[in-house]
C-alpha cells in the first residue's frame, strides 16, 4: 500500500530574513527490514579488505537514520548489509587514501541505489583508486598568509570546460594560520584551485559563503582563463600549489550590548549571528556565529565586516529560548559602534492535522502519529504555514513522490507572543489517488 507523508514547513520570516527555527523532532532509530546488499571492494580489479561500505537513505528524516548501515569488507574484499529497509540509497566507502571511481552528477562519489522490501541486491562492486592530494600555500599582496580561507576546487572535463557540477570533495577544507591548506580524498584529473569570492558571485546570485577576498586562482589570477590547471594524478601529491597576491579588501567591525529586553540588564554568554543581505533576497548566505560570545557586561565585537549592509541577532544557545529582534546596520566606511541586542522569549505555533484516514506514519517529525504539530521560539510576525501530502510506494524515491503531490494545503499564520491559540490545516484526501 502506498504511503502518505506530511511536512510542515515555516516560510517566510520577520524582515524577509530567512532565519533558521528548528521544528521539534522525535529521534528515529534506522529502520529494519529484510533486503540485503553485497559485493566486492575492489582497487584497480583487485580485491582490498577492510573497506568502511557505508549505505545511507538519500534523504533521511532523523539524525539516527543519517547514519545508515556500516560494515567492512573481509580479506577477499566482500561484504554483505542485511536488515535493510525499503527506500532509496546511496551506497559508498569511508577508508582514508582511497575514492570511489563512480562519481554522480552531484559530484558525489558511490552509487544510487533503489532498494524494495526482501530484495537480494548482488554484485554491487565498488572500485577504489588511490587518492590524490593537493597542497599549497595563499598569500595576500603583502606577502602575508590568508587565514581561516574556504579553497575551492574546480574539476575540469575532457573539454577543459569547468563541470556543471561543483566537484564534492570530503569537507570544506581551509587554509591555516600559515596560509597553508592540504587537500585529500581526490579522484585523479584536472583541477583549478581557488580562494575568494567574485563580483558575480557576491551580486549575482545567492551567496552560499562570505569572504573578504576577492576570487583569485592558481598561481595568482582573477581570470579562470588565464589559471593554470592542477593535474592530479592516482596515488600522488601534488605540491606546491600556491596562490599569491591576493587582494587585501579593508573590513572594519560591529560591536555593542546584549541586554535582556525586560530589565535592561546585560545578557552574557549569548551567541550572535550575523549574514550579509543580499538584495531583497534577505540573508540567503546563511548566518555566521560570532567567534566569542557577550561578555559579562553583555559586551560583543565582530571584526572582518567588508562594506555591505548586514542583519544580526542573538540568542541564548542550545534552544534559542531567548532571542532578539534582527537589526539591520550597513558597513561603508567605517566601523559601528554601539548596537543594542534585545533579547526576549519568543512564540510558538502548535495545532493538528485532523485526517480522514488512519493517521500517517511520521517523516521528519514534522507531523506525529496523531496528526499533531509544534514549532516553538520562533520570532513574532507573520508567517506562512504549509501542509504538503505526497504519496509514494516503497522503495520509490522521495523525488518521484513530490511529483505525485496530492494536496498543498498553506495558511497564513500571525505569531504575537508566548501564548498563541493552535491552529488548524486540513488536508482532504478522499477525492485523491482513489480514495487510498
Amino acid at each position: 500500500m502506498p504511503r502518505i507523508n506530511f511536512a510542515v514547513l515555516i516560510l517566510i520570516q520577520l524582515l524577509c530574513l530567512p532565519l533558521e527555527f528548528a521544528a521539534q523532532s522525535q529521534i528515529k532509530e534506522t529502520k529494519r527490514g529484510t533486503a540485503t546488499v553485497s559485493g566486492q571492494a575492489l582497487l584497480n580489479g583487485a580485491p582490498l579488505g577492510d573497506v568502511t561500505v557505508i549505505l545511507r537513505l538519500e534523504r533521511p528524516t532523523s539524525a539516527e537514520e543519517a547514519k545508515g548501515y556500516q560494515t567492512q569488507s573481509d580479506n577477499d574484499g566482500n561484504y554483505r548489509i542485511a536488515g535493510i529497509a525499503a527506500g532509496h540509497y546511496f551506497i559508498s566507502v569511508r577508508t582514508p587514501g582511497f575514492v570511489t571511481t563512480g562519481v554522480l552528477e552531484s559530484g558525489s562519489q558511490g552509487k544510487i541505489l533503489e532498494i524494495a522490501a526482501g530484495e537480494k541486491l548482488e554484485n554491487i562492486d565498488l572500485e577504489l583508486k588511490r587518492e590524490g592530494v593537493i597542497t599549497g600555500r595563499v598569500t595576500d599582496s603583502n606577502g602575508d598568509p590568508v587565514v581561516r580561507e574556504w579553497v575551492e576546487l574546480i574539476k575540469l572535463g575532457d573539454d577543459g570546460k569547468p563541470q556543471p557540477s561543483p566537484f564534492n570533495y570530503p569537507g570544506l577544507k581551509f587554509t591555516d594560520e600559515r596560509g597553508v591548506y592540504r587537500i585529500t580524498g581526490l579522484p585523479e584529473g584536472r583541477y583549478l584551485v581557488s580562494v575568494g569570492v567574485s563580483q558575480e558571485e557576491s551580486a549575482g546570485r545567492p551567496q552560499y559563503r562570505n569572504s573578504s577576498y576577492p576570487k583569485t586562482f592558481h598561481p595568482g589570477v582573477a581570470d579562470p582563463s588565464q589559471a593554470n590547471a592542477v593535474v592530479v594524478k592516482e596515488g600522488f601529491e601534488t605540491t606546491d600549489v600556491n596562490i599569491s597576491g591576493v587582494a587585501v579588501k579593508k573590513t572594519y567591525e560591529i560591536s555593542g550590548r546584549v541586554v535582556y529586553a525586560d530589565t535592561g540588564r546585560p545578557a552574557e554568554g549569548v551567541t550572535i549571528l550575523y549574514g550579509a543581505i543580499i538584495g531583497d533576497r534577505g540573508v540567503t548566505s546563511g548566518w555566521r556565529p560570532s567567534r566569542e560570545p557577550s561578555n559579562s557586561e553583555g559586551e560583543f565585537q565582530i571584526q572582518g565586516f567588508v562594506p555591505d549592509k548586514y542583519a544580526i541577532y542573538a540568542y541564548t544557545p542550545p534552544k534559542r529560548e531567548l532571542f532578539s529582534d534582527p537589526v539591520i546596520y550597513e558597513v561603508t566606511d567605517s566601523a559601528i559602534q554601539g548596537v543594542e541586542l534585545r533579547i526576549h522569549r519568543g512564540g510558538s505555533i502548535s495545532g493538528a492535522v485532523p485526517l480522514n484516514e488512519s493517521p500517517p506514519r511520521t517523516m521528519g517529525a514534522n507531523v506525529d502519529a496523531r496528526g499533531q504539530f509544534i514549532i516553538e521560539n520562533l520570532l513574532p510576525g507573520e508567517y506562512e504555514a504549509r501542509l504538503i501530502s505526497m504519496i509514494y510506494q516503497p522503495g520509490e524515491s522521495r523525488d518521484k513522490g513530490l511529483s505525485k503531490l496530492i494536496s498543498s494545503v498553506r495558511q497564513k499564520v500571525s505569531v504575537g507572543g508566548v501564548n498563541q491559540a493552535p491552529i488548524t490545516l486540513v488536508v482532504d484526501l478522499s477525492q485523491k489517488e482513489g480514495n487510498r
